[in-house]
Order: structure tokens, then C-alpha cells, then sequence
């Protein structure tokens, strides 16, 4: 009995999910049986991500757009704080 091709196999490379571009053609990972895809991200790193999690929208970039969260909202912070103590 054949499995059906998963959704998740039909990514190309060029293709864009958020910050990530493919660049390299599926494969399936050995250890969890998990298929990948090598992506760069906008920032210019270069990495391995799950293809579903990818497609669904759960990974969206190689980790820097966490960080620039988090320093927008460490800097809007230290704002509101210093506007706080002039009062």
C-alpha cells in the first residue's frame, strides 16, 4: 500500500514563508522521521526547518524576529519608565 504525498511535500524551492525562503528540496530526516527543508532567512542565516511547522505558520523566521520583539518591547519599557519618574 502507497501513502499519499503529503501536503507538506509540495514546498519548492523560491518559495517564501514569512522571513524564510527554501533553498534546498525536501528530505526526510532519519532520526524522527520529520521532513525538512534547508531555508534562508531575511537576516541572512542559514537553517534547517520542519516542513509542517513551516507551512502552518509555527516557524516564521531563524530566531531574529523574537529578538526584535524583545528588544522593541524592552525599549518601549524603558520609555514608559522614564516618562513615569518625570512626573
Amino acid at each position: 500500500m502507497t501513502r499519499k504525498p503529503s501536503r507538506f511535500l509540495s514546498v519548492e524551492i523560491g518559495d517564501e514563508y514569512d522571513r524564510l525562503t527554501v533553498i534546498s528540496k525536501p528530505w526526510k530526516c532519519p532520526r524522527f522521521g520529520q521532513w525538512k527543508v534547508r531555508v534562508k532567512c531575511k537576516c541572512g542565516i542559514v537553517k534547517d526547518a520542519i516542513i509542517q511547522r513551516m507551512v502552518i505558520g509555527n516557524v516564521r523566521s531563524c530566531g531574529c524576529l523574537n529578538k526584535e520583539r524583545h528588544s522593541k518591547f524592552c525599549a518601549m519599557l524603558k520609555v514608559d519608565a522614564m516618562n513615569k519618574g518625570s512626573k
